[in-house]
């Protein structure tokens, strides 16, 4: 008997501190300003203009270039390597706490639309339990799935991708910061470097590359599409520019754009798509095929701005 009273009060005192540092966890996730989901959780975005998108965006466009261009408030959303399935549920996380935005504007590529490009960021929404996050988690994520109702389980299955910004969001409590490092989401690129991606790519692949259309991808971008329409929002789709020297080895390009441009005039939705611009035809305006150095990216950014107004 006593051997049993010692193993419930202990299994309560484990289930008690499980319970306690998650609450801990989940605390200062929630308060972490650098973390867009729970900034956009305060309801203090409310923007007229939402990008959204992987990296390509992070590190181009810059809200506060468009404010100036459109008089509308603006705010960049975007997650680095992030696909479609993490751009919607980012968005209906935003939605929740913000008013709807005008226009959503959203960046494909045809990387965008291929499964071997991006990813779901399943870490992203550790802290949400409704019905919506945990399908499209079941759906993207199944191994983290299991986990997502666990206590301290669902933080700690990924590491220090959740737990440093968890003491990072209990320091800005503590030191009653309200704003992220960011302010407006755009992280410019000062310090990237031409990385040599296609030259490597073309010595690794001389036959080049071929893009595979992955129907889950299309599912996919046809979900935002959607809570769009529902939204009354504005969803207009672009592609910015992209070194014209990289080109000759995605044999398949121009078809996939096509097929994008299909997509998008069957949905009603636009695309434009800045494969004439001349920032693409030199090589010092970008520091990776597919991403412009900050000047060439201020450059464009007020191009598509003047575009929206």
């Amino acid at each position: 008997m006593k051997k049993r009273f010692t193993f419930i009060i202990t299994l309560f005192f484990f289930l008690l501190v499980l319970t306690g540092l998650d609450k801990l966890v989940e605390f200062g996730l929630k308060r972490n300003n650098n973390i867009k989901e729970s900034f956009a959780q305060r309801g203090n975005i409310n923007a007229d203009i939402l990008f959204q998108g992987p990296c390509e965006v992070i590190w181009t466009i810059n809200p506060d270039i468009v404010e100036e261009v459109t008089d509308k408030k603006a705010y960049n959303i975007s997650h680095a390597d992030s696909d479609f399935a993490t751009n919607y549920l980012s968005i209906i996380q935003y939605l929740k706490h913000n008013k709807k935005p005008e226009k959503l504007v959203l960046f494909i590529t045809p990387e965008s639309f291929d499964d071997r490009y991006n990813t779901f960021h399943s870490y992203l929404f550790s802290l949400y339990q409704d019905s919506i996050t945990r399908s499209l988690l079941k759906e993207n994520s199944p191994g983290y799935a299991r986990f997502h109702k666990w206590p301290l389980l669902r933080f700690t299955y990924f590491n220090r991708l959740l737990l440093f910004p968890a003491f990072q969001g209990l320091k800005h409590h503590w030191n009653d910061k309200t704003e992220p490092y960011f302010v407006n989401g755009y992280e410019p690129p000062i310090k990237m470097k031409w990385d040599n991606h296609y030259e490597e790519l073309f010595k690794l692949y001389p036959g080049g590359v071929t893009f595979e259309w992955s129907t889950k991808r299309e599912q996919d971008f046809l979900k935002i599409v959607k809570l769009c329409n529902d939204e009354n929002i504005e969803l207009i789709t672009y592609e910015s520019p992209v070194l014209n020297s990289s080109k000759p080895g995605q044999f398949n390009r121009s078809e996939i754009l096509n097929k994008i441009k299909s997509l998008c005039s069957s949905q009603q939705v636009e695309f434009w798509s800045y494969d004439d611009s001349p920032l693409s035809k030199d090589k010092a305006n970008f520091f990776s095929a597919l991403n412009l150095n900050i000047e060439p990216g201020n450059q464009f950014t007020k191009d598509l701005a003047l575009r929206l107004k």
